[in-house]
């Protein structure tokens, strides 16, 4: 519809051309002189025949005039080296209420003591404590101008409502991950894993770089956990991809590589594990390697909560920029991210 709307409105290549006595006998003539050639008889002009010999040569897409015909063609295809974000829904996900949820986390279980017939052990209470996330609001919007959207050959409504979801993944998986409790728009007051609401596993003095790392320095990030974490089906490594390349090149006390793919060692929900647990890769996991950096992060995925109070939303207004003629797309989304317990998570410091 559009491509026959911009033909009506402006014609085609052959339109203006034709609409061009120039062009249009320098066309004539190549053809006709192409017939000939042939052997068509077909009747040429004096301005035919001075148009396919003195411009035939010298038409090309490269010069004018055969230049100013050719209009450089847009593909809806648009490629992108933007990170996909999303990896927050492996967390332990929790539709919530209200504007705060209080998350139970067991400490202890009960103890039982073996004890003589007629008397009373001590009391054997669990123990627990509960955390607060308090929930924020993510919102986002873009002006289109109104032009953009009826000459443009790509459905920029669709790319913009999946440009905005990705950007609200991003926003989640960061503040789960990188946030450092700032009050402000990038934090929101959250504090991820590697912000700091994980516990820290700090590699032996002189391992100041995942090169320099040693096994026993992974093996840390294993033990800095809470020992239950171990034997859970959802204990994972959390890291970012440029981090997962530089570690390839650790390898055991007997030169096996730390990292094996998922066809030498299958592992649930993995393309690969790190000594025997799947990774998880993150975009918004620290990327920058060096002295007091945070590599990796080792725990259980249900150690933290997405509370979201409300799905991602998605609306388009023409009355909010009515006076500049424009659309306004709005992204919302409200939710919080909480770490349950600092020791479900081990997280692997140089």
């Amino acid at each position: 519809k559009v491509a026959t709307e911009r033909r009506g409105a402006f014609g085609s290549g052959f339109d203006r051309i034709a609409a061009d006595p120039e062009a249009k006998n320098i066309l004539n003539g190549v053809i006709r002189q192409a017939c000939r050639n042939n052997g068509l008889h077909v009747k040429m002009n004096d301005e035919q025949i001075k148009g396919a010999e003195t411009y035939q040569r010298a038409l090309s897409d490269a010069a004018s005039p055969g230049s100013t015909y050719i209009n450089a063609q847009l593909l809806p295809a648009i490629y992108s080296t933007i990170a996909e974000h999303g990896m927050w829904s492996r967390f332990d996900v929790i539709p919530v209420t209200t504007s705060s949820s209080k998350l139970i986390v067991d400490s202890t279980d009960p103890l039982m003591y073996w004890t003589a017939e007629n008397a009373a052990p001590t009391e054997g209470a669990p123990t627990g404590v509960n955390v607060t996330a308090t929930i924020n609001k993510l919102l986002g919007w873009l002006q289109v101008s109104r032009e953009l959207l009826d000459d443009s050959e790509i459905d920029l409504s669709g790319h913009i409502l999946r440009k905005f979801a990705n950007a609200t993944a991003y926003a989640l998986d960061f503040a789960c991950t990188s946030a450092d409790g700032g009050a402000d728009s990038t934090d929101g007051g959250f504090t991820g894993i590697f912000g700091g609401s994980g516990t820290a596993a700090v590699a032996v003095a002189g391992n100041v770089s995942v090169a320099t790392l040693d096994f026993e320095d992974w093996l840390a990030a294993m033990l800095a956990v809470d020992p239950a974490v171990l034997s859970r089906s959802t204990a994972a490594w959390i890291l970012h991809p440029q981090m997962l390349v530089r570690a390839m090149s650790i390898k055991d006390l007997n030169g096996r590589p730390i990292f094996l793919p998922s066809t030498d060692a299958p592992g649930l929900g993995g393309f690969g594990s790190i000594l025997g647990y799947p990774v998880v890769l993150s975009h918004t996991a620290n990327a920058t390697d060096g002295v007091s950096k945070k590599i990796a992060v080792f725990g259980d995925l249900m150690g933290q909560a997405v509370c979201l109070r409300n799905d991602f939303e998605f609306a388009a207004s023409d009355q909010a920029k009515f006076t500049e003629d424009s659309v306004v797309f709005r992204a919302r989304a409200r939710g919080a991210a909480k770490t349950k317990k600092a020791t479900a998570f081990g997280v692997l410091t140089t």
